[in-house]
């Protein structure tokens, strides 16, 4: 079975962190991983209606049924990242940071 992979960056004020987020989806695809790419749950999810503590609450979830989290470039500068990447050690996922 493939492994999935959680990809975790910061996506709140950064007018282009879907394209971060495909480009890194792309590149994990490559690689044979199953990816779960949480910049897609603005088409899903309101953005309007849920708050920032529901996306979270989501993508935690999210996260829980993955194998690893790839930490995209500047996800310290991002507080949801660092609570997933906390949740991944907490976890015991293997955490994969971006080059």
């Amino acid at each position: 079975m493939a492994k999935k992979i959680f990809i975790s960056g910061a996506i709140t004020g950064d007018p282009d962190h879907k394209k971060k987020f495909d480009e890194a989806e792309k590149h994990l695809q490559q690689q044979g991983y199953v990816v779960v790419n949480p910049a897609k749950l603005s088409e899903i999810m309101d953005p309007d209606a849920f708050s920032w503590e529901d996306y979270i609450r989501v993508t935690v979830v999210m996260l829980s049924a993955c194998d690893s989290i790839y930490m995209l470039q500047g996800w310290r500068d991002s507080k949801g990242a660092r609570e997933e990447e906390l949740y991944a050690w907490v976890h015991n996922k293997e955490i994969i940071q971006q080059n």
